[in-house]
């Protein structure tokens, strides 16, 4: 799978050899490495890399997860001087296509902050009702909002 952007980027599947330079970009970008991360990327097909086709920098990570049979994005990283070009869009998109060829109904995400939460709404996820969230989910966001959509 590798899809081609505007500007020289293009989307593809992330392979076990990278971990390392795809931890370091998710980490730069703010995002903590945690092992919910490195079982996502670890698993052929479930995770993503953005990559500018010149000279090869990673410049996006997405990774996605299953929690009691529901997608979850594990990861969703852009590197700061890669923001506001359409990668994280194209990031989520991917993960939603895949969610759809995977027949899962819907998809659950963590945004890491307020400045994710808002790019998350405005491709239409709505953020889940604490009190009605299943201990599974509510877990999965530490304290912060989880957000969801249906595919």
């Amino acid at each position: 799978m590798k899809r081609e952007l505007a500007d020289g980027l293009s989307i593809r599947y992330a392979e076990g050899s990278e971990s390392d330079a795809l931890f370091a970009l998710a980490a730069r970008s703010g995002h903590p490495v945690d092992l919910p991360m490195l079982e996502a990327l670890s698993i052929a097909g479930r995770g993503f890399v953005a990559v500018r086709d010149d000279t090869g920098e990673f410049v996006g990570v997405a990774a996605v997860g299953d929690i009691d049979g529901m997608m979850t994005v594990e990861t969703l990283a852009v590197a700061p001087d890669a923001r506001r070009q359409g990668v994280g869009s194209a990031l989520v998109t991917t993960v939603e296509e895949y969610g759809r060829w995977a027949y899962y109904a819907s998809v659950l995400a963590v945004p890491q902050d307020a400045e994710a939460t808002e790019f998350m709404f405005r491709r239409g996820y709505l953020a889940l009702d604490e009190a009605r969230t299943p201990d599974a989910v509510a877990r999965l966001g530490h304290g912060r909002p989880v957000v969801t959509k249906r595919l």
